[in-house]
């Protein structure tokens, strides 16, 4: 398996500027995967969580993202507040480099439900992205690649929209 998607991104996973207007917290900050694997089936995607690993977000992607019509309109929809809160992460995406690295934590959580979580600490996943990615809208596609001349493996985080 080269590729793997997240659920829906659940409210409880996002910062609350952005939660549904009727919802508290301020978002966990563990991603929840799907429950279409087992555990040993996540860990050997991810390569053992070996520290040669190499995760990102590629700016191209976010910036389709953020001006996806429908995520657009969503933000737009909500109020003039959300508006200006897209706007803002539009411009800040501009400043971004073109990969965006960060390391995902080894420890993962499996919950009583079979619920696999991964984590990271880094600002673009901890932060940023949960600042952006709409609730009941996205998910994410993560792609696994490796280098065979590095003796790397690369795992590239797109945002995509429902």
């Amino acid at each position: 398996m080269n590729i793997i998607y997240s659920e829906l991104i659940p409210s409880s996973f996002v910062k609350k500027a952005i939660k549904r207007p009727y919802e508290t917290g301020h978002g966990e900050a563990k991603l929840y995967l799907t429950k279409d694997y087992s555990a040993s089936q996540y860990v050997e995607f991810f390569n053992n969580y070996s520290d040669t690993n190499v995760y990102f977000f590629n700016k191209e992607n976010l910036a389709e993202y953020m001006n996806n019509f429908k995520i657009v309109n969503e933000y737009k929809r909500k109020s003039k507040y959300h508006e200006r809160y897209w706007n803002s992460y539009v411009c800040s995406i501009k400043s971004l480099p073109e990969n965006i690295l960060f390391k995902l934590e080894k420890r993962f959580d499996i919950d009583e439900q079979r619920r696999y979580y991964i984590r990271s600490y880094d600002y673009i996943f901890r932060e940023f992205f949960r600042s952006i990615a709409l609730p009941d809208l996205t998910y994410i596609k993560i792609t696994k690649f490796f280098n065979q001349n590095l003796n790397i493996t690369y795992y590239i985080f797109t945002l995509e929209v429902y």
